[in-house]
């Protein structure tokens, strides 16, 4: 139970955030989730996993200037 939750959770991650420069830092869970994922039963119902190169970044959102005080 613990291996599919865990290769449910890093499917999306691989996916968005963990890029390869994760991957290569992180060799032994990069291992450990092919050898779970690549099971045939698994991989048939995760399917393909695919691996992003750069991972997404977050960028906040411009500030909005303040509204001038409208005098009456």
């Amino acid at each position: 139970m613990a291996d599919l939750n865990g290769i449910a959770s890093l499917k999306l991650a691989f996916g968005v955030m963990l890029d390869a420069d994760y991957r290569k830092n992180h060799p032994n869970t990069l291992r450990w989730y092919n050898t779970v994922a690549n099971q045939e039963k698994i991989k048939a119902v995760i399917g393909e996993t695919e691996f992003i190169e750069k991972g997404k970044v977050w960028t906040p959102p411009a500030k909005k200037a303040k509204e001038e005080k409208k005098e009456d």
